[in-house]
This record gives C-alpha cells, structure tokens and sequence, in this order.
C-alpha cells in the first residue's frame, strides 16, 4: 500500500451549420482552370494523356484555350484546363502530433485512440476531448491544427495533375481550428473548410474558424479569406475578424483588437505558484489561455476559458512551455493572440502513484487527510485530477500543511485521482 494509499483509508475510516465555413467554394470549383506552362518537348497530347479524364480528348483542350496551331506551341505559354476535366486521385490527411484524448472514427464508424502517424482519408472522423489537441498535415504540406473539444470529418482529399494541385475540404461540426494552407504559395490548390453557416474561399494563408452551433467566427491573420453565404460574402484582409449567423449574411470585417500584455511576465519558475495575469486595453469579457510544448498547441497542456485574466497552471510537470492568450469581446470576436515562453524547473518527486476517488467519496463532503511527515526542508504538493494521465487539473496545494481538506469537487458523479509530491 503506498502512502496516498495509507492516507486515504485513514481518511475514509474517520469520514465513513446547414451551411459551410471553406477555403475554396465547392460550386466555383466547376468553373476554375488549372493553369499549365509549357515546357520544351511538350505536347497537347501528351499533355492530355497525362492529365485529363479518358473521355476528354486534346481537342477540346486545343479548342478551349484556342490554339492556332496545336503542334507548334512555345515554351512558357500557358493552358488553361479546367479542373472537372483533370484526373483525380485520392490523397490522405496525416496526424503528424496528438495530445490528450483524441480520437479518429474509422468508415465502419468505430472509435479508436489516434496516433502520430496515422493517415486519414475522406470519410473519416477526428475529435479532440478536453485538454487534447492534434495537427494534421494534407498533400500540398498544408497544417490544420484542431483545438479542445473539436470534431471534423475529412469531407474531400483529392490531388490533380500527378500531384501539382490539391483540393482539400474538411467539415468542422463543432468547435475551432487554425490552420496553414498551402504554406508553399503554389498556384491552383484549394483548401475548404465546411461550418453549419459559411463558406470561407482562401489561397495561400493564415487563419482560424471557430463553429458555434448556429454562427461561425472566422479571423484571418495572413492573406485574406472569403467569407460567404448564401445572404452575401465579405472578404476578411489579414488583421481583421468577423462572424456570421446561419441563414444571415457575414457581418462587415473588423480590426482584430489588440493582444493582451503580460504582467510581470516570469521566464523560469524555481517554486509554486505557477502563476500568469493579463491586462488588457479593451474591455474584454471573456479570456482563453492555453499551455503547451509548441505555439501552434498541437501538443496542448492546459487550456482555460474564463472571465477573469489570471491563469493557475497548477502543479505542471517540469520542462519548457508556450503560453499564449486571448481575449474575447462583448460579441464574441476574438482578439490578437499574445505568447510567452517559460520553463518549470521545480524539483519533486511523486510520493507513490495516483490514486482514484470514486464518484460517491465525497458523499458526505470534504474529505480530510492526514500526510506523514517530511524531512526538514521538503513540503507536500497535492493536486486533484479529472483522469488519470494528470492533464485535467481539477484542484491543487502547494506547501501543505500536515492536515488537508480535500474540496469537493464541482462534478461529484465523476470519479477523480489524487496525486501527491514532496518537493
């Protein structure tokens, strides 16, 4: 019996939308040509082989870029093809990093856990719990990383023309992505992402959408993005946010209001607390703060969603971390995101693995514990999870005292763990 253990059963004897958000229009896709330059030895049969569907002859390639001659083409013109006539071949989606609890639904519609490395093609789904996050990684190198409690179903993967173009469309059904597309800046790729209210068209940038169940917000901060419905469309320039309710047409773009500043910002923690605070030169109502090894959150820690500005990192595990903050606004719309880097360097060790507090111990409320004595100059560090990986922090003490009252957790029909350190 290890020393939660012992604690514990001493503890107990005593307590007895119908819509989409896109980065390319799915209806426009019928009408925009794939642009090819002409090489030397080039031919428009060859070309055509090559390239387009077996019933689409180099005669109508000839007859709609109207070529006077066919066999006498110059190097570095450029054909215009059309992209339903090109060949499709079906591409995957790799995860290239996970964090937490994330899953991927498979075309027989089971669940598994996902895993670095595996590829996803159309048809499938990936979900993010809480605390969890993943990146993904389609053919044309583009990233989209997706956040806590998001889900999105690969809707279409496909590549054109041995692989020079690639059409990308994922469903968001809920909650927000960032994403990088088509970071190389190549011509001709396409990259969609479907929401219950908008279509977003884009080509070569930087941005974020977020699906609410009936709006969708969408914030561009490189290039710029088309945002459309059926009501209307705005494009969003990089800089500017604007959102969209389903049914109604996108409201007018906005700047994007400054990033919150970190107060007395701390690069190296040697001793608890773990602590940050924001000030901001807006009137903020809401603030998210995020934790992680890298900036993009791809390998996401904590994440907090509050009204206030300050944020308890709790007992994190030693190591380097990326923070990073935002704020919301009366409606909604997010602000500039603000980082900071930091590393832990507390030295602790774990006084026997975690033990798991059913749901009824905190039946008759707090619990109080008895902890053993330390040697001089060491103290206790408690903390309080939802699960058993240590990633949903629910309560923690640093300096303890011999004698603790173990709070009553907020949700009493889940089962929690404790964890205890000297440090």
């Amino acid at each position: 019996m290890n020393t939660i253990q012992k604690i514990l059963t001493s503890a107990i004897a005593v307590i007895t939308l119908p819509m989409s958000v896109g980065l390319a229009n799915a209806n426009s896709d019928a009408g925009t040509d794939w642009r090819y330059t002409i090489r030397p030895k080039d031919t428009v049969s060859e070309l055509s082989q090559r390239h387009l569907k077996p019933h689409i002859r180099w005669q109508a390639l000839v007859a709609y870029n109207q070529l006077p001659d066919p066999h006498r083409i110059q190097p570095g013109t450029q054909l215009r093809i059309p992209l339903n006539w090109l060949v499709i071949q079906q591409a995957h989606a790799q995860i290239t990093a996970t964090a937490g609890e994330v899953q991927t639904r498979q075309l027989d519609g089971t669940w598994h856990p996902a895993r670095t490395g595996q590829t996803l093609q159309t048809g499938q789904h990936i979900q993010a719990g809480r605390n969890s996050s993943a990146r993904l990684q389609f053919a044309d190198q583009s990233q989209l990383v997706i956040q806590p409690e998001t889900t999105v179903i690969m809707d279409t993967l496909s590549v054109y023309a041995g692989g020079l173009m690639a059409d990308t469309r994922v469903r968001l059904q809920a909650g927000r992505v960032e994403v990088q597309a088509n970071p190389q800046g190549r011509k001709g790729h396409h990259f969609q992402v479907i929401t219950p209210a908008a279509v977003a068209t884009v080509r070569g940038t930087q941005f974020l959408v977020e699906a609410q169940p009936t709006r969708t917000i969408e914030q561009t901060t490189q290039g710029q993005v088309l945002l459309q419905t059926a009501q209307g469309s705005v494009m969003v320039q990089a800089g500017y946010v604007t959102a969209v309710q389903a049914g109604d047409q996108p409201l007018p773009p906005q700047p994007t209001k400054p990033a919150p500043a970190l107060q007395n910002p701390t690069s190296r923690f040697v001793d608890f607390p773990i602590n940050f605070s924001w000030a901001s030169s807006i009137q903020a109502t809401g603030w998210v703060m995020q934790l992680g090894l890298d900036p993009q959150m791809a390998q996401l820690t904590l994440t907090q969603e509050s009204n206030t500005s300050s944020l308890d990192a709790m007992a994190l595990p030693n190591g380097h971390y990326h923070l990073r903050a935002w704020t919301t606004d009366v409606n909604g719309l997010p602000s500039q995101v603000a980082m900071h880097t930091f590393e832990v360097a507390i030295p602790r060790r774990q006084q026997g693995p975690s033990v798991q507090l059913p749901a009824q111990y905190f039946a008759a409320g707090p619990v109080e514990l008895k902890l053993p004595a330390l040697p001089a100059g060491q103290r206790h560090l408690l903390q309080m999870t939802r699960d058993a990986a240590g990633r949903q922090p629910v309560w923690h003490l640093a300096n303890a005292h011999d004698v603790v009252r173990l709070p009553v957790p907020a949700e009493q029909h889940h089962a929690h763990h404790l964890w205890l350190w000297a440090y």
